[in-house]
């Protein structure tokens, strides 16, 4: 994904995708992306909606017998009353599950707490009379130095601390009510709870939420007429509104398709493919959430030839052209500062190639351009060249790549126009047509 913003990868089964009409809208919306954002936008937001009152009609229409509503409302009563009956709290059932558990634990607590008390006031050596005798001797001396001064606020604040500790104590043992009724209280509450929580939510949240959501079910079931006859009108109104959206969305559309008509043919042109037409065609199909648009490329190559869909009409060299004068179009549009090109070349020789490796580095100027092929007329348009090679090793294949010097260029280009006959004349014509292209 990350990559796709990065780069743009062109390679044989592309021409594929053009040749398949139901990718011809994401081409014409991707040429327009930013003339047709606002009102794409716009119309998908208004068909959600509309999709949305179309739900909800037919979840209020369900087609079921009376008896089967019957059934539903005496079930959606019995729920509804069952869940008012228990008056939820939020914070109730983590509340009583806390209770219950010092309820159960009463007699281990109070033994812990009173022997605590005993320990720090109330027993014959607690630590409150041994840190105030403390207190008191180090009182009588701390006249004398500072640093004595220091130790008695210590333990003065220790003494403190002990005292408050032990009223807490106290309060809390003062509290303590450990009436076996109120433990079956809470564990008949807690069973309620629990019982709801396994017929409608784990939490008290979610029984909540179940609740408003079979009230709502219920409203629906006892005032079905009148709000079908609400949601109609409001399907209605937005049924008109949805197409007001699509026929705007629609007109953008059509003004980027003879914007793409206009600009491809004069791609072509450059490509030597003077006698291209090229139309998109618009048919209307059911609302979707890309519109109601329908549209197709057709194309004809030849002079006095009638359009016709792509795959009925182009060859391989006329397809490679294509996309390229295609991919011409888009890199003005597109962000993607790098074209891969993996064998752009499939089906063109001559002429032709030279052409399209004049479009490669034209199009070189303004984005960053890598090209692999297997042509001398395209490959001397390049600035840089690397070679790769397939090699192996231990029973591996390995790929490696390297960039040329100039003296290699021309030996590669050579190669490529003459295989491994390469010949001093075959050099100079290498040497010739890398020149040629540099210089252009």
């Amino acid at each position: 994904l990350i990559m796709a913003k990065i780069v743009d990868m062109h390679g044989q089964h592309q021409n594929q995708a053009l040749y398949n009409r139901e990718n011809h809208l994401e081409f014409l919306d991707l040429f327009g992306k930013e003339e047709i954002k606002k009102e794409y936008e716009i119309y998908k937001k208004c068909y959600k909606e509309y999709n949305e009152i179309k739900r909800k009609i037919f979840k209020l229409n369900d087609n079921k017998s009376d008896m089967e509503v019957q059934r539903e409302k005496d079930l959606l009563k019995f729920q509804i009353n069952e869940i008012e009956a228990a008056n939820l709290n939020v914070d109730e059932y983590e509340e009583l599950k806390s209770r219950k558990e010092i309820l159960e634990n009463g007699e281990k607590i109070f033994s812990s707490l009173s022997e605590t008390y005993q320990l720090l006031h109330a027993g014959q050596f607690n630590s409150e009379d041994q840190v105030g005798n403390a207190s008191n001797l180090l009182s009588s001396v701390s006249k004398y130095d500072k640093e004595i001064e220091k130790i008695e606020e210590t333990a003065n604040n220790v003494l403190y601390e002990i005292q408050e500790l032990s009223r807490s104590i106290r309060v809390y043992l003062d509290g303590i009510d450990f009436d076996p009724n109120t433990l079956n209280e809470i564990q008949e509450r807690l069973y309620v709870i629990n019982n709801l929580r396994r017929k409608y939510g784990d939490t008290i949240e979610e029984i909540l939420e179940y609740y408003e959501k079979i009230q709502e079910r219920l409203d629906d079931i006892e005032n079905r007429e009148e709000k079908n006859l609400k949601l109609q009108k409001e399907l209605s109104l937005k049924a008109d509104e949805l197409n007001v959206c699509a026929e705007n969305l629609s007109s953008v559309r059509k003004e980027l398709a003879k914007k793409l008509e206009d600009n491809l043919l004069k791609e072509l042109c450059t490509l030597n493919m003077k006698n291209t037409k090229f139309k998109v065609n618009f048919k209307k199909i059911e609302y979707n959430e890309k519109g109601n648009d329908d549209i197709e490329f057709l194309v004809s190559f030849n002079l006095g030839e009638d359009v016709n869909p792509l795959y009925k009409v182009a060859s391989g060299g006329e397809m490679s052209r294509f996309m390229l004068a295609f991919k011409s179009i888009l890199s003005d549009v597109d962000k993607i500062e790098t074209l891969i090109f993996d064998e752009i070349d499939t089906g063109i020789s001559g002429i032709a190639a030279q052409i399209v490796g004049e479009k490669l580095s034209k199009i070189g100027k303004k984005k960053q351009v890598m090209c692999i092929t297997h042509l001398p007329q395209i490959a001397a348009n390049g600035h840089t060249h690397y070679r790769i090679e397939k090699n192996t090793s231990n029973n591996r294949t390995y790929t490696n790549i390297k960039e040329l010097t100039f003296d290699e260029r021309i030996d590669e280009i050579a190669r490529l126009i003459a295989g491994n006959n390469i010949t001093e004349k075959t050099i100079e014509h290498a040497h010739e047509i890398i020149e040629l292209a540099q210089c252009d």
